[in-house]
């Protein structure tokens, strides 16, 4: 997995990221509380889309797909199975929500689909065979996109396969293979990774991929991967050319058992798409701090604006007057980082966090919106969470 082709190289340092206050990033926050009865009550938001006509949740606890008007009433659940785990996604151009689910007996992944309001369409499942549970991005016209691994499992020797980390298909027919990965030459990565993460913004049917450890940046197309940029850490958050090119296997061992519970190495970028001259971007480490926090490695979802050079840290902005003081992000950024759709941000907050950050703030005297007042009178610290809309200035 080594290119030659030179590239842009954009260096990182978390520890310089500015912050600021809500209304210095965001010319409009709302919050969109979820309705909570005994049918729309679920655990957690494992997932969060975005339409123009609905939110859609999948919650991990109750292996259910929940979909919300765009304030919050609820409209209906898809139930899945127990023990099998879905991925929903959405493809805007048709309106369509994919509902991608694993069957660790089988082997199978099975997509359906639904409106974007949660009613079943009248087209056929697809079905394809997969020994790896895969998530199914839509790119549109029929393509998706998904990846693969060339994990290395402690005790186990590389062996000489090659995999494409990136595949892309035409329904249920593969129709090509991209940025092929040998265990035993790419011996660090597969040790110490394994697999590559998938992009959640999908524009002009592509998405940004990056290659984990050595972040280089790809935009992958229905029929290319082109090698955009590369990211490039400080030395005490990033693995050394000596590692990533190493070839011994007990060093590599002994390297992943020794950054087991790491929080400062930067293992690969996620969740990065542009908005004109700004490039967003998430890193991931081994492990996350529990708690938003706004020290160096409390800190995973940036702005780097490509003009200026100017880097920004979201949990570095502060709540103000412009949202009643009120949290915009809680510890589910750190893990699966913000939702972005027509030129807004979306975050979730539970319940329990709205209520304790109110009771702090109470002495500012906020003025809170209807919506608001109505939310804090009728509902406590165990209803659903409450969405949070930004619009980025």
């Amino acid at each position: 997995m080594s290119f030659s082709q030179e590239i842009q190289k954009i260096r990182i340092d978390p520890s310089s990221a500015y912050g600021g206050t809500a209304s210095e990033y965001f010319s409009k926050i709302e919050y969109i509380p979820l309705e909570s009865t005994k049918e729309s009550l679920f655990g957690d938001v494992t997932q969060l889309i975005i339409t123009d006509s609905s939110i859609i949740i999948y919650d991990w606890d109750t292996r259910s797909t929940l979909f919300f008007t765009p304030g919050g009433k609820y409209i209906t659940r898809i139930r899945g199975k127990e023990n099998m785990y879905s991925n929903i996604n959405y493809e805007q151009a048709s309106h369509r929500v994919t509902v991608s689910t694993y069957n660790p007996y089988t082997y199978n992944v099975e997509l359906k689909y639904y409106s974007s309001t949660g009613q079943p369409l009248k087209i056929k499942p697809l079905t394809l065979k997969s020994m790896e549970e895969r998530n199914m991005l839509p790119l549109g016209d029929g393509y998706y996109v998904t990846t693969r691994n060339c994990l290395i499992r402690p005790g186990k020797t590389p062996v000489d396969s090659t995999v494409g980390l990136v595949e892309i298909y035409k329904n249920n027919q593969l129709h090509k293979s991209m940025l092929p990965c040998n265990q035993q030459k790419d011996m660090s990565f597969c040790t110490l990774m394994g697999w590559l993460r998938l992009g959640k913004v999908v524009q002009n049917n592509s998405v940004y991929v990056s290659i984990p450890l050595r972040h280089e940046v790809y935009k992958v197309s229905r029929d290319t991967a082109v090698k955009m940029f590369q990211f490039v850490f400080p030395g005490n958050r990033s693995f050394s050319g000596q590692i990533l090119d190493s070839h011994d296997k007990t060093l590599l061992n002994n390297i992943r058992d020794q950054i087991s519970n790491d929080i400062t190495k930067v293992m690969d970028v996620s969740n990065i798409f542009f908005n004109k001259n700004l490039l967003f971007f998430k890193i991931n480490t081994r492990v996350y701090i529990s708690k938003v926090g706004t020290d160096n490695t409390s800190i995973y979802n940036f702005i780097y604006d490509t003009t200026s050079g100017r880097l920004s840290a979201l949990e570095r902005i502060t709540a103000d007057a412009s949202n009643f003081f009120l949290p915009l992000f809680d510890y589910r950024v750190s893990v699966f980082g913000l939702e972005y759709y027509n030129e807004n941000f979306y975050s979730s907050i539970s319940s329990l966090k709205m209520f304790t950050e109110r009771d702090k703030t109470a002495d500012r005297h906020p003025v809170y919106p209807k919506n608001l007042e109505e939310y804090f009178k009728t509902q406590d610290r165990k209803s659903n969470p409450v969405i949070v809309k930004m619009k980025l200035k």
